[in-house]
């Protein structure tokens, strides 16, 4: 929950079998630029320690966490663009919020990785005036874009496979996807 420049944040781990409640805890932190992903990252890290805990298993090592980007308005460019994706509407507003991230930080990987996935998706759900082809070409250019950030992006991956797979089966132009 946000309110003002403050943020709470709680996280429960249930186990769903029995319902019984393994792990609660309630993070409240001001919300700023320099944080979010310090908070993200204390988020995760203590939800990982519960999860070994109830486990009852050993990691070797700090879990690495992926910082997405330092630049909150590209972040809330996204994560609006990811609602819409997520839900198959407005997907041509989507696109554009996204170009708006990548304009505020053009190394955010997760954008680039959910351009990508949202072209091919565009022309199925008709949000789209251009041809398959198009979307096909910058759809690959986006998701070149996220591997060249991340070689092991796995969306990246995903919407480079899809789209030539579509592409080589011509798919696409019956708008069927």
């Amino acid at each position: 929950r946000k309110a003002g420049d403050s943020l709470r944040i709680t996280a429960q781990l249930i186990e769903a079998s029995s319902d019984r409640h393994l792990w609660s805890q309630t993070f409240d932190r001001p919300l700023t630029a320099e944080n979010v992903f310090a908070i993200q990252d204390e988020i995760a890290t203590a939800i990982v320690a519960a999860l070994v805990d109830s486990l009852g298993i050993r990691i070797d090592g700090q879990p690495r966490l992926a910082q997405a980007t330092a630049n909150l308005g590209a972040y809330d460019l996204y994560l609006r663009a990811r609602a819409l994706f997520q839900a198959r509407r407005d997907l041509d507003v989507a696109d554009d919020l996204l170009r708006r991230a990548l304009e505020q930080d053009p190394e955010f990987v997760k954008a680039w990785e959910l351009r990508a996935a949202m072209q091919m998706v565009m022309v199925g759900y008709g949000y789209t005036t251009r041809p398959p082809a198009e979307h096909d070409r910058l759809g690959l250019a986006y998701a070149k874009e996220a591997l060249a950030r991340d070689p092991d992006s796995a969306m990246a991956l995903a919407a480079r496979a899809n789209i030539r797979f579509l592409s080589t089966f011509a798919v696409r132009e019956r708008h069927d996807i």
